[in-house]
């Protein structure tokens, strides 16, 4: 998943840190790269933004 992704870092052979929120289609609606893709905090946001936008 992490090459069908983009996400895969050949040098070190393995994935790079990454959140994606997907919905229901399998369209990719949210994405956050780097040390920051693992605080649940800004995960929920983005959530809460997505959901407020329909």
């Amino acid at each position: 998943m992490s090459r069908l992704y983009g996400v895969w870092d050949d040098t070190w052979n393995l994935s790079k840190r990454v959140t994606f929120i997907v919905d229901r289609s399998g369209r990719v609606r949210y994405v956050e790269i780097g040390s920051l893709a693992i605080d649940t905090s800004r995960t929920l946001d983005a959530l809460q933004r997505l959901a407020q936008a329909k």
